[in-house]
């Protein structure tokens, strides 16, 4: 069942090691929705989706006290947009 009005958060995620377990632990978090394996500074992308700040708070916790994750930075979206183009 979706959650109304969830909060959302994108989190950036800095790690060591094999980044595919890291995917792999981080996905059994019931509030972690996606997680993107991307290239430059940061190792993963993964959003966030809770009914409050201080749940997301939580989830920041577990993310940040999972082995091999070495720093996050987090941003909180405070207006979403839904899609306005059609995709071709």
């Amino acid at each position: 069942m979706p959650m109304e009005n969830p909060r959302v958060a994108f989190v950036l995620v800095r790690a060591i090691g094999d980044v595919k377990t890291l995917m792999n632990a981080l996905a059994k978090e019931k509030n972690i929705f996606n997680i993107y394996n991307v290239a430059g500074d940061i190792d993963l992308l993964v959003e966030v989706r809770n009914k409050s700040i201080e749940g997301l708070r939580d989830v920041l916790n577990r993310i940040r006290s999972t082995k091999n994750v070495i720093s996050t930075t987090s941003y909180i979206v405070l207006v979403k947009r839904g899609q306005t183009r059609k995709r071709s």
